[in-house]
């Protein structure tokens, strides 16, 4: 064994380590490069936002045969490992262009594209960690919802945040199982999914010496959603509710997790449950930890 020095690059991701700032920062500028390059997009026009604001692409039972010959799968697969290592801003794009792998056409191609479009013109974007950062070592999240967002079945979109040292350290998009009922039922299931992962956290950081002392503060833009897991009692709204939904309440009550109002120009989750238009999600990007990163450029 040698010593290579400080870490420059794994799994597809390059590692700047700015001692002097106490800084580390993570991008995937070379392998999007790399598959910009291998589906001839090198040269294509950057835009500003990886979707079109409500866009609806429809469920194809199977793929034409035009369309067959397109690599749809093969990048969204390459694309969901950008999404989920360094590029929570593409997480919900990538998500929405996933569910159409069994059964894809042009304006499905024209979607995945987009996303690749916007990937050229955010190539040096990435995710920054700092011990300077306001309470380093307080893990704090936020977890939103789109009700009704998936226009095919209506059942919700949930999103969620975990941010450590300055940046994001966890991001997820998911379809939610059920049908919501309402805004405070969609919301109170993404707080529920949001909790979960926060123990998960909290659990970690405990193995590592990082024990959280205070409650874990997940943000949410739900009044209703809020009040519901500070209350026990039965409900008329909530009874059709399953016993799994109530798991926040327990951690609310044992002291592990605290439901904060945030406004919902504020909610930086927004940016994982649907497309926003470009001055909101740039707004939002930059406060998810997603920004430029000003270091050597990778050229493979």
């Amino acid at each position: 064994m040698k010593d290579l020095g400080p870490a420059k690059s794994f799994l597809g991701m390059e590692c700047i380590i700015v001692k002097e700032r106490g800084e580390i920062s993570l991008r995937q500028s070379g392998f999007i490069r790399d598959i910009l390059k291998q589906y001839r997009l090198d040269d294509c026009n950057p835009c500003a936002t990886p979707m079109e604001e409500r866009l609806q692409l429809p469920r194809l039972d199977e793929t034409p045969n035009d369309c067959k010959s397109i690599p749809y799968r093969e990048i969204v697969g390459k694309l969901l490992y950008v999404s989920i290592a360094t590029r929570p801003d593409i997480a919900y794009a990538v998500n929405y262009v996933s569910r159409f792998v069994n059964g894809y056409g042009h304006p499905h191609w024209k979607a995945v594209q987009r996303i690749l479009r916007y990937l050229k013109g955010t190539i040096d974007y990435g995710i920054t960690y700092s011990k300077h950062a306001p309470s380093p070592m307080v893990l704090h999240g936020y977890g939103d919802a789109d009700w009704g967002g998936d226009h095919i079945d209506r059942k919700s979109i949930s999103g969620f945040l975990f941010f450590l040292a300055g940046g994001p350290i966890s991001w997820r998009v998911r379809k939610q199982v059920t049908v919501a009922l309402s805004s405070t039922e969609a919301e109170y299931l993404a707080a529920t999914d949001s909790a979960k992962q926060a123990i998960h956290h909290r659990r970690f950081l405990h193995q590592i010496g990082k024990t959280q002392t205070t409650p874990t503060v997940i943000a949410a833009d739900n009044k209703g959603a809020i009040s519901l897991s500070e209350n026990f009692g039965f409900h008329e709204r909530t009874k059709h509710f399953g016993i799994r939904h109530h798991f926040i309440r327990e951690k609310v009550d044992s002291g592990e997790i605290t439901l904060k109002y945030c406004p919902t120009q504020d909610m930086v989750a927004d940016i994982m449950t649907k497309a926003l238009p470009k001055s909101k999600f740039e707004k939002l990007r930059r406060e998810a930890g997603v920004n430029l990163i000003v270091g050597p450029r990778s050229t493979s």
